[in-house]
């Protein structure tokens, strides 16, 4: 701040305090009316928008008071301040209270004399909250003569006018595009003016119609409107009533505008505008015509006959106009005897430009209507829309109807042939009864008829009867067939019928009834009496189920054929049975059956027979046989007999044994719970259940369950999986001992295998084949209990039992690889075949890995030992965790898992499990890998990997390089097992061959030291390479041009920029 600012700014703070201290005796001056030097010429107002009018809001009014010095003596320090703290208006912002004296060009006056003419300038703020009016503002004038202060005090009065008017001038109001009765959806455009003083930012308007006047959005709006500018207001959706009369009506429409005056004050006002707007009568037109008419039915083309229902007359219709007609509303005028049921079609939906639609009239005619062409009328009214407004139209439209006879259309039906019998043809005789007469009608029109009724009649015959109706319509073409029963009662050879046919004609929705007559010659034939003839088709046990001595109630059946050419019935057989043979005790055995037995059919006859206890064979009987012969009338009785034989067959070998085996393999003695399977097979025993074996032990075998000699036990209901899993021994067997209570309901056929389980202890027993003593009983098809006697074959071969691990007791593991061995013992009493042995580890991360994994032995023999070589690897990465998982184990005992596979005796797989504890030793075992050994002529360089492959951690690693004298070390720290380390180390002498020494810590604080005897490499140093001078292409020094060019415009833009922003810069 310079220093003639900071005078004028001291001057000015000086002035305003003598101001405050002075200002009781001013107003004493003033009141004594003394006089005054300065005296206001003019007061002069303007707005920032440099008009004469401010408003209430308005702000940076510019305050210029302008006065004239009239004393003599010069005044100086001449300071005005302006008192505004109770009007409610302020200081804007860079203005205050006080104000300097200027003179007219502006400058400070600084010495002011006589004449002379100053002013004081203030920037305003208007509060928004005062109101409109006249406001008296004070001017206190400062200044000093002859060195004294003196005071003035001037009123100053400006003027806040009120806002001004919003003033809008409707220009045009008009409906668009439709302005009809009825008209539906059009607009209502209002075109306005602002020809007020101010512009409208922003202004919302809703209008209001006259009655019965509707509008969708009665709402619109403007933005920004400025002075002298129209625009135009749009209400969509208006809706004008159908009975709205030709003429104007007046609108009302109310504004809420957001005005801003010159100065920039924004504020609201509202105003209503009264508008007049015309409704005018529609143009006339007829814009629909008739293209054509059809009659349909079902949608087929179809007459319009008499009786007809539900039958539609289609007009078609064309748009003549350009424009669309949306939707039409139809009422239809027909002549007497037409009634109209429904009106449809596409017409609902309008007509485009020259497009088509059609009516659909769905009638009903009479039967008695006059055949002939009549006229009929439609009544339309349309719904036109123009731009997306829409209003209703009517015409009138006139077509022709056409009602056609129906005789061309009648369909006839005419008679094929007439025969008795049904379905084929059959002789009628007479005295024949219930003889049916088939009658075949054909169509032969061209439309389908209904409700065909068919009656016959004649002197000759007596009916029985004599009509049927066809239910289902008989199509063009088709036929229907009527069968009517009589009894004949005349000797005449020809009979004449008469056949009356009714059936109705439903085509085209008509319904007509149609009588038609037809007479058919009908002949009677004679025939001689013939036989019936029966003939034994087959004889034995029902579905050919054997029979074995005493077996009771069995059922015998017989089959005989009808060869007759008639039917039978109430037949009547006795069977006259051998000795030891009986039914429910008499020697003959009967049945009867009711029938109808057509001609050609079969029958069968049971009986139910006891076979004694007789010996197995074939025996004779004999069958007489009563029926009925059903020729006619009462029937012809007829008896005839037959030879048959009954087979009795023997039970001595229907069951055999298959296998005996033990469930779990090999057994031998000294076992307890062994599991014996015994298989039997069904011969030729049918429907055989309820099988029980009972077994007599030899010496030295008992049931497990009470230590009996005999054991009983039925067959399991389930099959058994053959070897049993030894990991799996408890769960299976529980499943198939629970499954040993097999239903009773079971039922075993030819062929079937019969298996049984018995849970049984070996002890004092020898090794080799025993033979059981078994009695099976059972039920055979018949219900009858029965017994065959087995003896079954049973091998004891021993059993491998426990097999012995030992492994060699020196073993110790403190390097990475130990070779030992491991010793199977056979303690069981027989042997092992096919043995594999798999070595694994318990852990995921194993320490200790067998070689081989597997082994092979070809067979070791009871109480035999067998000694297999190994190699045990130790697994610098493996571990296991100690109890609770918090720290990992690397050495200790390490138990690892044996598992052999092997075949017993009897050819079963096996498995036994069982496990070893090796020791693991704390050891050390530091590996070198990828060493490097560089050197130059006065440097050495070793680097490489450091991997600790034993179990225990090495700490404090040290490495050290001896290079000639020169010893250099690195500190390495603690290897754990398994883990890698990076070294290096720098020694600054070269010779070819260097020491490398490892010193680390055992787990038990004792160093423990590695050499290892290195060469070391020495590499020249590379040969400078020449440099060849770069040669610069053609295409380079194309870009290295184009950017010189660029950078030299770029200079040149900008350089102009700068300068023309600085001249501006310096411009007032």
């Amino acid at each position: 701040m310079s220093l003639k600012s900071l005078k004028k700014m001291s001057s000015v703070m000086l002035v305003m305090m003598l101001v405050l201290q002075c200002t009781p005796i001013i107003m004493q001056n003033v009141a004594f009316g003394e006089t005054v030097d300065f005296v206001i010429k003019n007061v002069n107002v303007r707005s920032s928008a440099d008009t004469a009018y401010i408003y209430p809001g308005s702000s940076r009014v510019n305050l210029k008071i302008e006065a004239v010095y009239q004393n003599v003596t010069p005044a100086q320090n001449v300071v005005g301040w302006l008192n505004t703290t109770t009007t409610g208006i302020g200081f804007g912002a860079q203005s205050g209270a006080c104000s300097p004296a200027k003179l007219l060009n502006g400058s400070i006056a600084e010495n002011i004399t006589l004449n002379t003419y100053v002013t004081f300038e203030y920037l305003l703020d208007i509060n928004s909250s005062i109101a409109p009016g006249d406001y008296e503002l004070t001017l206190n004038i400062t200044y000093v003569k002859e060195g004294n202060i003196n005071f003035e005090v001037h009123p100053i009065n400006i003027t806040v006018s009120p806002y001004p008017t919003i003033s809008l001038r409707v220009v045009n109001a008009y409906f668009s595009p439709a302005s009809y009765p009825g008209s539906i959806n059009t607009n209502l455009y209002v075109v306005l003016e602002n020809n007020g003083s101010c512009a409208i930012n922003s202004a919302n308007f809703n209008v209001t119609l006259p009655e019965n006047f509707t509008v969708e959005n009665p709402r619109a709006n403007v933005g920004f409107v400025n002075k002298g500018d129209r625009f135009t207001l749009t209400f969509t959706g208006v809706t004008i009533p159908v009975n709205a009369g030709l003429g104007t009506y007046n609108i009302t429409i109310c504004a809420d505008c957001s005005a801003r005056t010159e100065d920039g004050v924004t504020y609201s006002s509202s105003t209503l505008i009264e508008a007049f707007v015309s409704v005018e009568e529609p143009p006339p037109e007829e814009p629909i015509m008739v293209a054509n008419i059809n009659t349909l039915y079902n949608g087929a083309p179809a007459p319009l006959l008499p009786s007809a229902r539900n039958i539609v007359l289609r007009i078609h219709l064309i748009n003549k106009l350009p424009d669309t007609i949306s939707a039409m509303s139809v009422n239809a005028m027909l002549p007497s005897g037409i009634f109209v049921r429904a009106i449809s079609g596409t017409y609902i939906n309008g007509m485009a430009p020259g497009g088509t639609s059609y009516v659909d009239l769905t009638l009903d005619v009479d039967s008695e209507i006059e055949i002939g062409l009549a006229a009929g009328i439609l009544d339309i009214t349309y719904l036109r829309i123009v731009s997306g407004s829409s209003f209703l139209m009517n015409q009138t439209v006139n077509f022709p109807v056409n009602v056609e006879s129906a005789h061309s259309y009648l369909s006839e039906l005419a008679l094929v042939e007439a025969y008795w019998g049904y379905p084929d043809p059959a002789p009628a005789y007479s005295t024949s009864r219930y003889v049916p007469l088939t009658i075949r009608l054909v169509n032969n029109g061209r439309f389908d008829v209904q409700g065909v009724v068919i009656n016959a009649s004649s002197a000759s015959l007596m009916p029985i009867k004599d009509s049927d109706a066809i239910a289902v319509a008989v199509a063009s073409g088709g036929s229907c067939t009527a069968v009517l029963y009589f009894d004949v009662n005349t000797d005449e050879l020809s009979i004449p019928v008469e056949i009356h046919v009714n059936y109705k004609f439903t085509e085209f929705g008509t319904y007509i009834n149609v009588f038609r007559n037809f007479t058919a010659s009908m002949l009677v034939e004679s025939y001689p009496a013939s036989e019936s003839i029966l003939t034994l088709v087959s004889a034995g046990w029902q579905n050919n189920v054997n029979v074995f001595p005493r077996t009771s109630n069995a059922t015998f059946q017989v089959t005989l054929a009808n060869r007759a050419p008639f039917s039978i019935s109430g037949v009547n057989l006795k069977l006259k049975l051998p000795y030891g043979v009986s039914s429910k005790g008499l020697d003959e055995a009967t049945a009867y059956i009711e029938g109808p037995v057509r001609s050609l059919a079969t029958f069968t006859a049971s009986f139910t027979v006891s076979v004694g206890d007789i010996s197995p064979g074939n025996y004779d009987a004999d069958l007489i046989v009563d029926c009925i012969l059903l020729s006619g009338g009462p029937g012809v009785r007829r008896i005839e007999e037959f030879a048959i034989q009954i087979g009795v067959n023997d039970d001595t070998f229907a069951l055999e044994v298959v296998d005996a085996r033990w469930y779990e393999g090999s057994v031998g003695p000294n076992t307890y719970g062994a599991h014996l399977i015994i298989l039997v097979r069904n011969v030729y025993v049918d429907g055989l259940h309820g099988a029980l074996l009972k077994l007599e032990l030899p010496d030295g075998i008992y049931n497990s369950a009470d230590n009996s000699s005999s054991v009983n036990g039925a067959p399991l209901s389930v099959q058994l999986q053959l070897p049993l899993q030894t990991q799996n021994l408890a769960e299976i067997l529980n499943a198939f001992l629970s499954a040993q209570q097999a239903s009773t309901a079971q039922v075993y056929s030819r062929g079937d295998i019969l298996t049984f389980m018995f849970s049984l202890n070996l002890l004092d027993v020898e090794v080799g084949n025993h033979m059981f003593d078994g009695q099976l009983s059972y039920i055979d098809a018949w219900n009858g209990n029965r017994e065959i006697q087995l003896t079954i074959p049973v091998a004891i071969l021993g059993k491998a039992g426990y097999i012995g691990l030992i492994m060699n007791e020196s073993i110790s593991v403190r390097n990475r690889y130990v070779n030992t061995s491991l010793t199977l013992v056979n303690y069981g009493s027989s042997p092992v075949y096919d043995a594999y042995v798999v070595v694994s580890p318990y852990q995921g991360m194993p320490i200790l890995i067998a070689s081989p994994t597997v082994n092979y032995v070809e067979r070791i023999l009871p109480k035999e030992s067998l000694e297999i070589p190994l190699s045990l690897a130790y697994n610098p990465l493996g571990f296991y965790s100690q109890t609770g998982g918090i720290s990992a184990v690397t050495y200790g005992p390490v138990p690892l898992m044996i598992s052999i596979f092997y075949r017993d005796s009897c050819g079963y797989s096996q498995m036994f499990n069982n496990s070893i504890v090796v020791v693991v030793e704390p050891f050390i075992e530091l590996i070198l890998r990828n060493v490097r050994a560089t050197g130059t002529n006065a440097s050495s360089t070793v680097t490489g990997i450091i991997v600790n492959y034993g179990s225990s951690s090495a700490y404090r690693v040290e490495a050290e390089l001896k290079v000639g004298e020169i010893t250099e070390s690195s500190f390495i720290g603690d290897i754990d097992p398994g883990s890698e380390v990076a070294f290096r180390l720098d020694a600054n002498k070269y010779e070819s061959s260097a020491v490398l020494t490892l010193k680390y810590y055992d787990v038990f604080n004792k160093m423990e030291t590695k050499q290892i005897s290195i060469n070391v490499t020495l590499q020249e140093a590379p040969a400078a390479p020449q440099t060849q001078a770069e040669q610069f292409p053609i295409e380079r020094w194309i870009i290295v041009a184009g950017v010189l060019v660029f950078l030299s415009v770029a200079t040149v833009l900008i350089y102009r920029m700068a300068k023309k922003t600085k001249i501006e810069g310096s411009s007032p």
